[in-house]
């Protein structure tokens, strides 16, 4: 009955170890990689406002295509992805009545962006 006992408190111990190990593991994704090649990852969040009045935009959607995140600006403008997009997407920005922006996400230098709408 010991060793039973004993044999389940080793289980339990490795399974929580490897859970706590995962989950401590970061944002930053390494999979379906080649051997050596290394993934960016950016947690991205900004703000949206009109070019000609600096007004933030609510309701604004993004989209990071590769991976298909999505988002929406909040009543003051800004936005956060929820989960880390690659640094290898192009972000979509649209809202009504406003002219829609590409960009690629590769050639911003910040993860902290503020973008500009035009009507």
């Amino acid at each position: 009955m010991k060793k039973r006992m004993i044999s389940l408190a080793v289980i339990a111990l490795f399974a929580i170890t490897g859970i706590l190990g995962a989950a401590g593991s970061g944002n930053k994704s390494i999979e379906n990689e080649a051997p050596g090649e290394a993934s960016a990852y950016y947690d991205l969040a900004g703000k949206v406002t009109d070019s000609k009045t600096g007004e933030p935009l609510p309701g604004v959607r993004l989209i990071a295509e590769e991976g298909r995140h999505e988002t929406y600006t909040g009543f003051d403008g800004f936005f956060r992805f929820d989960t880390p997009v690659p640094a290898n997407t192009s972000i979509l920005v649209e809202y009504i009545s406003y002219k829609g922006i590409k960009f690629d996400l590769g050639k911003v230098e910040e993860e902290e962006l503020h973008i500009e709408l035009e009507q």
